[in-house]
C-alpha cells in the first residue's frame, strides 16, 4: 500500500467519550482502515480551537453533545 503524505500537517483530534465505565467507539467507514472501532474524531478547521474541534467531532460522528474535559 502507497502512503500519501500533505504538502502541511494537518492538525486533528481524538475523542474520547466515557459515562461512568462505557466508552464510546465508532466503527470507521472510510480509508484507511475502514471497518476498524476507534474514536470519534476528525481535522481541526483553520483558526478553531482544540475543544470547540472535539466536541464538533463527538456531534458530527456520534450525534451526542458532549462536555470537553481537561
Amino acid at each position: 500500500m502507497r502512503r500519501e503524505y500533505p504538502a502541511a500537517p494537518i492538525v486533528a483530534v481524538g475523542v474520547i467519550i466515557r459515562q461512568g465505565d462505557r466508552i464510546v467507539l465508532i466503527r470507521r467507514d472510510k480509508e484507511p482502515s475502514k471497518g476498524y472501532w476507534t474514536f470519534p474524531g476528525g481535522a481541526v478547521e483553520l483558526g478553531e480551537p482544540l475543544p470547540d474541534a472535539a466536541r464538533r467531532e463527538a456531534w458530527e460522528e456520534t450525534g451526542l453533545d458532549v462536555e470537553i474535559g481537561e
